[in-house]
């Protein structure tokens, strides 16, 4: 009978194994599973936040109001305008980089555009006005795509602020302080008659030999081809000593083209002088002087004539001086002053005294965050205009 219980006491214990030792088993392997699937999710994060350091996400979106004081019956009232810009960036490697840029404009409840109104519809798509790629090495700098680029810090005779290249620009480095830079664009220059068919383009080439150093900075630019028949030259300089800065250029433009024997233009001037200095910690100031001859009219400058922005308020065929001034009222408050007079080198019936002058206060709720308004007088030709304007603007 003892012998009997003893065995049946082992073969209860077998059996008792016989079902705990798969559980056990299949409980390890299941734990495994688990913390396998958490160690490759874990990987997976890392992963993505260590490439997400790679890329930079950002943009800018501008509400403004407009409107005329004037009694003119063809000066719309109130406009409202926006204007967005995205932008992505990319860096795929140590010294290579991708960057891509786009915007959009448009006015609310606007149709179609008017021949008295520059507004677009916001219907309008997106357009892309950077796209490239940057090659950047100890001594040289590359670009290749479409994207902003100036040869000096004035940009009379070649600048693409507002008119991005669409090709190429190398930048190389020679010894310690001197540089040579070479730009290609291939340039649109006609359309299908009612279309935005591209029916013709043109290349551009343009070289700038430099020298610099901690303070200064001077060049040598040259436009041996430009749009059709254009041509141009200068030298520039820029010198900056504490909170002063200096800078200036004096250039020659002609134009030639076989095609238009009849308009020809010999070697004509250009020059404009900058000088920018900050009064005290609350204030800051910024003179210019230029003289443009009447036929001074490179196809891609800083000047306005081209391009209609605001980063030049000089035109060709005009001589004036133009002063900036900007004060901190408070902690958040700045007032800006823009004002520019300008008279003609060549008077073809027009003003002895042409001005514009910009007032605005900007209100800074912080460095990301800034509502503006203020006037903007303008005495054009025979007519003075007196818009004002509000403006709120969003970077993130």
């Amino acid at each position: 009978m003892r012998k009997f219980k003893t065995l049946s006491t082992l073969m209860a214990i077998m059996m008792l194994l016989s079902f705990t030792i798969p559980a056990s088993a299949k409980s390890s392997t299941a734990g495994s599973t688990t913390e396998k699937k958490l160690a490759d999710l874990t990987n997976r994060f890392n992963s993505l936040e260590s490439s997400w350091g790679r890329f930079q996400i950002g943009g800018n979106l501008s509400l403004e109001t407009n409107t005329y004081l004037d009694n003119l019956p063809d000066r719309p009232k109130f406009n409202f305008e926006q204007h967005l810009d995205l932008f992505f960036d990319a860096y795929v490697q140590n010294n290579l980089m991708f960057s891509l840029k786009t915007s959009h404009d448009g006015a609310w409840g606007v149709n179609w555009q008017s021949l008295n109104s520059p507004n677009y519809p916001m219907t309008t798509p997106f357009q892309v006005e950077e796209a490239f790629v940057r090659l950047e090495y100890p001594s040289s700098l590359n670009y290749f795509g479409r994207f902003r680029f100036s040869f000096s810090p004035v940009g009379l005779i070649s600048d693409f602020f507002s008119n991005p290249i669409e090709g190429l620009a190398i930048q190389k480095s020679f010894s310690e302080h001197y540089h040579i830079i070479g730009v290609y664009s291939r340039v649109n220059t006609e359309y299908s008659s009612g279309t935005d068919q591209v029916a013709d383009s043109e290349d551009y080439f343009a070289a700038r030999l430099g020298w610099s150093d901690q303070n200064v900075i001077w060049g040598i630019n040259l436009v041996p081809n430009g749009i059709t028949g254009e041509k141009a030259f200068s030298f520039d300089a820029a010198f900056t000593q504490g909170d002063a800065k200096l800078s200036a250029e004096m250039a020659w433009y002609s134009f030639h083209w076989d095609a238009s024997p009849d308009y020809r233009v010999d070697w004509t001037p250009g020059f404009l002088i900058s000088y920018g200095k900050s009064l005290s910690k609350d204030a800051y100031i910024q003179m210019k002087a230029a003289y443009l001859a009447s036929q001074f009219m490179p196809s891609y400058s800083s000047l306005a004539h081209r391009s209609g922005t605001d980063r030049e308020w000089f035109t060709p065929n005009s001589k004036g001086l133009e002063l900036s001034l900007q004060n901190r009222l408070g902690a958040t408050y700045i007032w800006e002053n823009r004002i520019i007079a300008l008279t003609p080198v060549v008077n073809y019936d027009q003003p002895d005294l042409t001005y514009h002058w910009r007032s605005s206060i900007i209100k800074s709720f912080s460095p990301v965050n800034q509502l503006a308004f203020g006037l903007d007088v303008e005495r054009n030709y025979q007519e003075t205009l007196t818009q004002a304007f509000l403006s709120w603007n969003m970077s993130f």
